[in-house]
């Protein structure tokens, strides 16, 4: 029970903390110096805090209820205990004082390895994927993490998640324009520590994900400076339409120069 009080306690002061700061900072793309722009993606703001809100209650649900269901079942009232059929009232009459709470101990600590184990899998599974993509998309992928890691706002190193969309337009020559749409998430490991491997960081579930598209050309496998590479970041809960559709269009314009009749991207 004391774990379950501990846990909502730091669930109000994250939120408390990110109440204060101003996430959507983090719209590093094409349209940042855009004065509409930026104004539509704040008027997103309440999505995420939303997104936040609904996340750690979902969370502390889950758990506040599990703790209840030990409770009730470990240490029962004497009424409950009366009800209950003769073996399991004698099997029950054992659990009392620090004895009961010693018995919580071990499920609680269960309950809370169990939730690491599965942001440890999350983390492994997606540095999986990751290791699988060929060389010209990881080279992407970096380009992206770079640009969020890159900004003053951001505390914790963002990585990839997992791919949405790819697809790319081979002009020959060995020339290929590509598109990929990702998403990064935030994890444990902090900005400016040394000799960090990140390969090894945990993600967090405390932070909305990060949606990126990026577009650019490659020639033998190497990001081309011309045309400029193209990179859109933004909070999930506040990519709009319009959005996507700028991206879209965005890159396609980059395909264009291909000369190919197949779009580079298109809506999902």
């Amino acid at each position: 029970m004391l774990f379950c009080i501990i846990f909502m306690c730091t669930v109000h002061l994250i939120c408390s903390i990110l109440n204060k700061a101003d996430l959507l900072h983090l719209n590093i793309h094409h349209y940042t110096h855009d004065t509409e722009r930026r104004e539509q993606i704040k008027a997103k703001k309440k999505k995420i805090y939303i997104y936040i809100y609904i996340h750690f209650t979902s969370q502390t649900a889950v758990l506040f209820t599990v703790s209840l269901l030990l409770l009730y079942h470990c240490c029962p009232t004497t009424a409950q205990r009366q009800s209950r059929l003769p073996g399991t009232r004698l099997f029950l009459s054992a659990c009392s004082g620090s004895t009961c709470s010693d018995r919580l101990k071990m499920p609680l600590l269960l309950f809370a390895l169990l939730l690491a184990a599965g942001v440890l899998l999350s983390s492994a599974e997606a540095q999986s994927s990751f290791s699988k993509l060929p060389d010209s998309y990881k080279h992407g992928v970096e380009l992206a993490e770079t640009n969020v890691n890159a900004h003053e706002g951001v505390q914790h190193h963002f990585l990839f998640f997992k791919t949405i969309q790819k697809s790319q337009i081979d002009a020959g020559f060995d020339v290929v324009y590509i598109y990929h749409n990702i998403y990064l998430k935030a994890t444990k490991c902090k900005k400016g520590t040394e000799n960090v491997d990140t390969t090894t960081c945990a993600f967090r579930n405390d932070r909305p994900l990060i949606d990126c598209a990026i577009c650019y050309k490659t020639y033998a496998g190497a990001i081309e400076e011309e045309p400029k590479p193209y990179v859109s970041c933004v909070h999930k809960p506040a990519l709009t339409q319009d959005m996507k559709k700028d991206r879209i269009e965005h890159c396609n314009k980059m395909g264009y120069i291909s000369g190919s009749p197949t779009l580079l991207a298109v809506i999902s």
